[in-house]
């Protein structure tokens, strides 16, 4: 009889704890938060992404080379694929570093998400901010995981509602160099090889004007499932991409980027 009156106790107050700690963690602290701080993303991206800057006099003579290399790929490939459009034309090149190519994307993530994020306030509270903090790591070390990989990319300039500077072709020179030395692959060939396939998906955007409102149609998609109002736990899973719904259009959007 004492154990169990003893053990009942116990869970009374162990309940009591839990229910305050639950109370504290939704009370409201006054005022709305973002689901993301920028600032914060990029200090923790920017923290791992390890050689992070080159000099910025190398990085324009190496644009200089990507230019050349491109002007010469330029005619074989349109005489391959096809024609671009009347007055159409493939944007030049740019040559990043890390950090470079870290600003570049914080860019375009900013430029799709800051219309979801003002739209999606949410009351101040504990639980929000632990859930924030989770999502600045998480796309934290996602742009650190890319920023040290990826190769070139082409950005198209989807969702702008004003041009910020035009269409991109873009290498990472860092992460080109490293994969050359540790490779043993010969640089011109390697860095013409990747010009090409970026400029291929450039003239996909510019010969075909069907793919660019196809692309935005897709985002906005995603973008809606992610402004609807709904508990802070559904909304913190919208944004993180974890809805089969969402799921279902990033494959279209994959699907049509890898064509």
């Amino acid at each position: 009889m004492r154990r169990s009156v003893g053990r009942s106790a116990l869970y009374g107050v162990l309940f009591g704890l839990a229910t305050a700690a639950v109370a504290e963690a939704v009370r409201p602290r006054g005022g709305t938060t973002l689901l993301v701080d920028w600032d914060e993303v990029r200090r923790t991206a920017h923290s791992r992404l390890e050689r992070p800057r080159i000099e910025p006099g190398r990085l324009a003579s190496v644009a200089t080379g990507y230019r050349a290399l491109a002007d010469k790929l330029e005619k074989p490939l349109l005489d391959f694929v096809g024609p671009l459009r009347k007055g159409a034309s493939l944007p030049r090149f740019e040559a990043l570093d890390r950090e470079g190519w870290l600003d570049l994307n914080l860019g375009i993530l900013r430029r799709a998400v800051d219309p979801v994020l003002e739209s999606g306030r949410m009351p101040n509270s504990l639980i929000v901010e632990v859930g924030r903090a989770g999502v600045n790591r998480y796309v934290g070390f996602m742009l650190a995981f890319l920023g040290r990989r990826v190769l070139g990319q082409y950005d198209p300039q989807l969702m702008s509602a004003e041009p910020i500077g035009g269409e991109g072709l873009y290498l990472v020179e860092t992460n080109v160099e490293e994969w050359q030395n540790h490779a043993k692959l010969p640089d011109q060939d390697l860095r013409r090889w990747l010009i090409l396939h970026e400029m291929t998906h450039a003239w996909q955007f510019a010969a075909h004007p069907w793919l660019r409102p196809h692309m935005e149609e897709s985002m906005r998609v995603l973008i809606d499932s992610v402004t609807r109002k709904g508990p802070g736990v559904a909304r913190f899973a919208a944004f993180a991409g974890v809805l089969p719904a969402q799921w279902r259009v990033m494959r279209l959007v994959q699907g049509t980027m890898s064509v």
